[in-house]
């Protein structure tokens, strides 16, 4: 089981990704950006962090800093997720 975290602004796929996740045996889940969205990567230490394509390269290294595998930056395609 993988765990996913989505840090973003948008809505739908916020919201879609981590019940995806879920239906198929991951932990997914959602929080808003910014400082707050990097609090929840620290205490869980997701495999996969999903950001928004407003986030910078410094905060890809901030995700995987904080001990995940991966942090995609949107827009990605399904795939990007499945390799995890």
């Amino acid at each position: 089981m993988a765990s996913i975290v989505v840090i973003g602004d948008e809505a739908a796929t916020s919201m879609l990704v981590p019940a995806k996740s879920r239906s198929v045996g991951h932990d997914g889940r959602m929080t808003e950006g910014g400082a707050v969205g990097f609090e929840l990567v620290v205490e869980l230490r997701p495999e996969v962090v999903l950001l928004s394509a407003r986030y910078q390269a410094s905060d890809r290294l901030r995700g995987i800093e904080a001990g995940c595998d991966a942090c995609i930056v949107k827009p990605s395609s399904p795939s990007d997720l499945l390799e995890w």
